[in-house]
């Protein structure tokens, strides 16, 4: 649980680092730097540009900055972005940065800058503190400041430009020492358009950041987040559900301008337009079903992606005879993938939820094929009900609510038939957060005595755990959680 994780607030700016991403950029050239203190990866990639000022001396060093930084820049470069990193940057050095970086926006489908280092906000306007700054009065911050309206400057076109200020560090400048506590870290730009996205990450003015923050526990926590297929949306929202439980943390982040869903790390989706090519959507909302349970989570504990789940579920309903399946891709909006699902083909079973033997559990009607005399005189006096049963998993990070239409039995029959054979590469490479559950949708099926017409049971006589038991797909003691 996060409250036993041994973190402190001094781990924090590995968290800053995920919390405050909102979107990924395209830059079309490398930024200009010094080559002594820039460090560029890779050409005509998706591209970042990063600054860390860590050594600002005489006690107002931010410790962890540089780290912090290239733990990014690694990241970033895995998922193919092109990254350019300033490293204890003057004035100077940032003015030309942020220029290319204003031309590079403009021609680009969407840019990413991201400053760690002193801030400092005076009559609501936040300025950069470079390294050589001086601040016994505000003449000397604003002079030395590099303003963040200056990052919005020459915006061209509608390009999507996201801004990640991580400051606010406590400091002995004299002038910000001076001020209150109450002092807001930030200030929004005056000339803040639709276009950009600007995330603040605002630690109070009394945080102390210490070397510790370079062996932080967080930091392989934010090299698994970033990966390319995954939502940059979900790795906020991930990121953000640990900040109450980490140990005395007044941090907070605002942020402005709703995200793009679409938008992954590697960028927005080039695949999207074919996906339908690749399966068909299952219904969703789903129709109704007979019973629905979530399973346990740590079945699937390890899991790092959908082909990791589709693995484990593969297996289980192989080994219990569900040889033919059908494969579905979860999308409620078009062209936005939320998850997969994978539909059983339809079996006969008994009363209490065991599957008939074969070969009687894989007819589709449950009269015998062979309908001799003595059967003809036992369906007359000795009449019974059939039952049928699907069982939908549907791996998704959305809650899952049936409607109240009830599929008919060919139409549960087809979605074997109908689905993919295979789960693929393409989507099994989607990751599989703790935001994702993997529900399973008991569709059960009655056939009067005498009669060919199938009704939904709707609820099953059984639960839909009892259901999985009954499958052979697990134990109680896997489908319990502890």
């Amino acid at each position: 649980m996060g409250r036993d994780c041994k973190v402190t607030l001094l781990d924090f700016p590995h968290l800053r680092i995920i919390l405050s991403i909102v979107f990924i950029s395209l830059l079309s050239s490398i930024l200009l730097a010094q080559p002594s203190k820039n460090d560029t990866v890779g050409t005509n990639q998706n591209v970042a540009l990063l600054i860390a000022n860590e050594n600002y001396k005489r006690g107002l060093d931010v410790p962890g900055a540089i780290d912090n930084v290239r733990i990014l820049k690694d990241s970033l470069v895995k998922v193919g972005l092109n990254v350019t990193m300033l490293i204890n940057a003057s004035q100077k050095e940032i003015l030309n940065a942020i220029d290319q970086f204003n031309i590079n926006s403009a021609a680009v489908s969407y840019s990413l800058f991201y400053y760690e280092g002193h801030t400092a906000t005076i009559n609501n306007t936040t300025y950069l503190l470079p390294i050589e700054t001086k601040g016994k009065s505000e003449k000397q911050l604003i002079a030395s400041g590099i303003a963040l309206e200056s990052i919005f400057q020459k915006e061209e076109g509608n390009t999507p430009r996201i801004i990640i200020i991580n400051g606010c560090f406590r400091s002995n400048f004299k002038y910000l020492k001076e001020l209150s506590k109450e002092t807001k870290c930030y200030g929004f730009p005056n000339n803040f358009s639709g276009y950009n996205h600007l995330a603040f990450i605002t630690p109070t003015v009394n945080t102390i950041v210490s070397e510790k923050v370079k062996s932080s526990g967080f930091a392989p926590l934010l090299s698994t987040t970033i990966s390319k297929n995954r939502y940059i949306k979900k790795s906020l929202h991930y990121t953000s559900t640990w900040l109450p439980y980490v140990k005395n943390s007044n941090e907070d982040i605002i942020s402005s301008n709703a995200m793009n869903t679409y938008m992954t790390w590697g960028g927005i989706k080039d695949d999207v337009d074919f996906l339908p090519s690749f399966l068909e959507a299952f219904p969703w909302p789903p129709p109704k079903a007979s019973e629905r349970t979530v399973i346990n989570r740590d079945i699937f504990k390890g899991c790092q992606n959908f082909k990791d789940v589709d693995d484990i579920l593969y297996k289980v309903l192989n080994t219990n005879g569900y040889d033919g399946k059908g494969y579905y891709l979860i999308m409620p909006e078009a062209d936005k993938v939320q998850g997969f699902a994978i539909a059983t083909r339809i079996e006969q079973i008994n009363t209490d939820g065991t599957p008939k033997e074969s070969p009687d559990r894989w007819r589709t009607s449950w009269r015998e094929n062979s309908f001799s005399p003595f059967q003809y005189l036992k369906s007359i006096f000795l009449p019974e009900k059939g039952y049928f049963r699907v069982i939908v998993f549907v791996i998704t990070d959305l809650s899952v609510k049936t409607t109240n239409s009830s599929p008919s039995r060919d139409t549960s029959l087809a979605w074997v038939a109908e689905g993919g054979s295979v789960l693929p590469a393409v989507i099994g490479a989607y990751d599989f957060t703790e935001d994702f559950n993997v529900t399973a949708l008991i569709y059960e099926y009655e056939v009067p005595e005498n009669n060919e017409s199938a009704i939904l049971v709707a609820p099953s006589s059984i639960t839909g755990k009892t259901h999985l038991l009954k499958a052979n797909l697990w134990t109680i003691q896997q489908l319990t959680k502890d």
